[in-house]
Order: structure tokens, then C-alpha cells, then sequence
């Protein structure tokens, strides 16, 4: 009876320990899953993240373009009138020296 009693305690352990084994070997194996999975992971949003960085710097540029050519017909037109109003003013100012002199009150 003692002796089926060891046997029955050693064959229990025996399972126990198989069972234990295959756990840390299943364990094992989906760590390594997840560590394949979290690199798949870390890659592909690095490549979003840079795909997106990427449009972002697109959309500003063109934004920044946009705006470039917004300020500079805005600018152009206002030199346009500055130099329409100078060159109006010059021809007053030049008449009326053109006056004088012709005039004779120089």
C-alpha cells in the first residue's frame, strides 16, 4: 500500500512536472509572439507616423505657398497704386514748374 502510495505521489509529480514544462514552453512561445507582434506593431507605426509627418509637411508648403502668393499680389497691388498716386503727383508738380518757367516766375 506504501508502495502504491509512492507510486501514485511520484507519477503525480512526474505529470505535474510535465505539465509545468509545457506551460513554460507554451508561455515562451507567446512571449515570443508578442514580442514579433509588438515589433510588426512598432514598425508599422513608425511608417504611419513618418507617412503622416510627411503629409503634414506637404500640406504646410503648399499652405505656406498658398499664402506666399496671397501676400504678393496683395503687395504687388499696392505698389501699383503707390506708383499710379507718385506718378500722378509728379505730373501736377511738374506742370506746375513747367508753369513757372513758362510763365516766367522761376
Amino acid at each position: 500500500m506504501t508502495e502504491e502510495m509512492l507510486k501514485s505521489i511520484t507519477e503525480a509529480e512526474a505529470r505535474a512536472s510535465a505539465i509545468k514544462n509545457a506551460a513554460y514552453e507554451k508561455a515562451a512561445a507567446l512571449v515570443a509572439e508578442a514580442e514579433k507582434q509588438a515589433a510588426r506593431t512598432e514598425q508599422s507605426s513608425a511608417e504611419v507616423c513618418k507617412a503622416y509627418a510627411e503629409t503634414q509637411v506637404k500640406n504646410a508648403r503648399a499652405e505656406a505657398e498658398r499664402r506666399f502668393e496671397i501676400s504678393v499680389k496683395t503687395e504687388e497691388k499696392q505698389a501699383r497704386e503707390y506708383c499710379a498716386q507718385a506718378l500722378e503727383n509728379a505730373e501736377d508738380c511738374i506742370g506746375k514748374i513747367v508753369g513757372r518757367i513758362v510763365g516766367g516766375n522761376c
